[in-house]
Order: structure tokens, then sequence, then C-alpha cells
């Protein structure tokens, strides 16, 4: 699978899991968290697995909200996110990655619709 749309920075960083997913440490989730920010990307939502890539079973989503803009349900879904694995962390300490499901929104016909998530 390719991951053209990520800096190479963050893809460094990244472990490309069995099913072509892209997970995280936590130490690097600020860098994807910011990543998200700077380049305007809703995180729709993410999944827990372990070193080995086992699923914990353990996930996070965000609903969209077509009452908010763009810009304020990204930052919604960063807030969440940060929120969601900090909590995750604190009680099942830290080694866990973490994918995460970006995509970028866009208005059409003055609706707010969902791309293709990110691969």
């Amino acid at each position: 699978m390719t991951f053209q749309s990520y800096p190479p920075q963050l893809l460094q960083k990244a472990r490309e899991t069995y099913w072509g997913e892209l997970a995280w440490h936590v130490c690097d989730i600020p860098d994807v968290l910011e990543y998200a920010h700077s380049e305007n990307l809703v995180i729709l939502g993410g999944d827990v697995i372990t070193p080995q890539e086992k699923h914990t079973y353990d996930n996070w989503y965000y609903n969209i909200s077509h009452s908010l803009t763009i810009e304020k349900n990204v930052q919604a879904s960063i807030d969440l996110t940060r929120s969601y694995i900090g909590a995750y962390v604190r009680k099942n300490g830290n080694n866990y990655l973490f994918v995460v499901s970006l995509t970028r929104l866009l208005f059409v016909n003055e609706q707010i619709a969902c791309t293709e998530p990110l691969p």
C-alpha cells in the first residue's frame, strides 16, 4: 500500500501493520495530531493494537457534525483523539500502537461531505 499523502517524517515514525494500515506509538501521536491540524484533516477514529499487531478491540470514533464548520470538526476530532489516547495510556500503560483514520472534509451543495479516508 502507498502512503503518499503523509509527509516522510511522519512515515518514518509509523509502522505498517500486516493488514496495511499505519500505526504510531503514543510518543508519536502529537506529530500525527499536528499533521491533521496543519492539513485540515478530520480524525474519524482509530484502533488500539499491541506491538505484536494484535487488536485489543479498543477504539474510538468521531461523528462528524454538520452543524460545525470543517475547521471546528477538525479540532473536535483532534481533541477527542488526544483525550482518548491520553486516558487509554493512563489506564493501560504506553506499550500500545494507535491506528488513526484521517479524512478530508469538503463542502458539496452547501453540506459537509467526507472524502475517502487517507490510506
